[in-house]
């Protein structure tokens, strides 16, 4: 069993080296240049006592802080392929989830104080029930920003370095959040694979 087996068997998140730095800053300039764009402001769901103060109430923060665009299929035709092929792979080899589909792919931007609270990917609702591996590729130099850290529950021994041009995949039942940004702006594709 090699390290990367054992740290899956341990986290059941893989991380790895999809995009080049080209393919990245080419992925940038698609978020630069479309001019549609949506808000995530929303507010915390009750699960249990996850998201509950001291005095059993709902936090009144917002949940979630960030812009996204979704690309297009003309942009992202060669994107989805990348991911799609890699997915397949880390699949096969690690996730053991039979037959899955990709819907779309957006481009998540946070800036200073944005965050995204403890969640999960999966919901209640279609097609949210369905969902059953998340990726997250970052798109952003970590040196670009300060915080914005990917993490998980339990937390992993050792932070993801959150290199550019890496790809993390996960189950989507996994508890995980982004943490507040402090500085610069960290931007990253999203996406779900999708199966029965």
């Amino acid at each position: 069993m090699d390290k990367q087996d054992l740290e899956f068997r341990l986290n059941q998140i893989v991380y790895e080296k999809i995009f080049d730095e080209d393919e990245c800053k080419i992925i940038e300039s698609y978020y630069n240049n479309m001019q549609d764009s949506f808000s995530y402001s929303t507010e915390p769901i009750k699960v249990g006592k996850l998201f509950l103060n001291s005095n059993d109430k709902l936090e009144s923060d917002n949940m979630r802080k960030s812009k996204g665009k979704m690309l297009s299929i003309l942009e992202c035709d060669w994107i989805l392929k990348k991911i799609g092929d890699a997915i397949s792979n880390l699949n096969k080899k690690y996730f053991l989830l039979g037959d899955m589909e990709i819907n779309s792919i957006d481009i998540l931007e946070y800036g200073v104080n944005d965050e995204f609270k403890w969640h999960t990917d999966l919901g209640t609702f279609l097609p949210f029930s369905k969902r059953k591996i998340s990726v997250v590729v970052f798109i952003s130099n970590r040196n670009e920003y300060t915080g914005g850290d990917l993490e998980f529950m339990p937390k992993l021994k050792k932070p993801l370095e959150m290199q550019r041009g890496y790809i993390v995949a996960f189950p989507s039942h996994k508890v995980h959040r982004v943490s507040p940004i402090i500085s610069g702006k960290r931007r990253t594709l999203v996406t779900w694979l999708y199966g029965e």
